[in-house]
């Protein structure tokens, strides 16, 4: 996805935007950052962002194959 704007809408290109969370390195330093990188990771089809960045309790009310599976069904 290189040279390609950040699916979040920030103007950044995707590699200085959300990319930086979804490959784990930087941790997303505001809620607003974090819904931001959790809607490219769905644009993106990473479940593993995903489900990883879903509250502990919440957890078990989710498969990857089920948000794959959603993900995948939906344009972004």
């Amino acid at each position: 996805m290189e040279n390609k704007k950040c699916f979040c809408d920030t103007g950044l290109l995707f590699e200085n935007c959300c990319e930086l969370y979804l490959q784990k390195n930087q941790k997303a330093p505001t809620a607003l950052t974090l819904m931001r990188s959790r809607y490219s990771a769905y644009a993106t089809h990473n479940a593993d962002y995903l489900l990883a960045t879903t509250s502990i309790s919440e957890r078990k009310y989710y498969s990857k194959t089920e948000i794959l599976k959603w993900a995948t069904a939906n344009t972004w």
